[in-house]
């Protein structure tokens, strides 16, 4: 699965159980269900990756013991 069509199905998602929210409680399950959707919306959003500052060199042997 995408990223795009895991979006739009979480959005859809999150449409359905708005417009239930709003049909039971209005204004206040209108807020909740937007607040809830945001709130979980986060872990779901890719974040840039790390950046490294110097690239990997070349192994490190110590001499051997005599």
């Amino acid at each position: 699965m995408t990223v795009n069509r895991s979006l739009a199905l979480y959005l859809a998602a999150g449409a359905t159980v708005t417009a239930v929210l709003t049909a039971i409680d209005g204004g206040r399950g209108l807020r909740a269900g937007a607040v809830a959707w945001a709130v979980c919306l986060v872990p779901l959003l890719r974040w840039p990756p790390r950046r490294v500052a110097v690239g990997a060199a070349a192994p490190f042997s110590a001499p051997s013991w005599p």
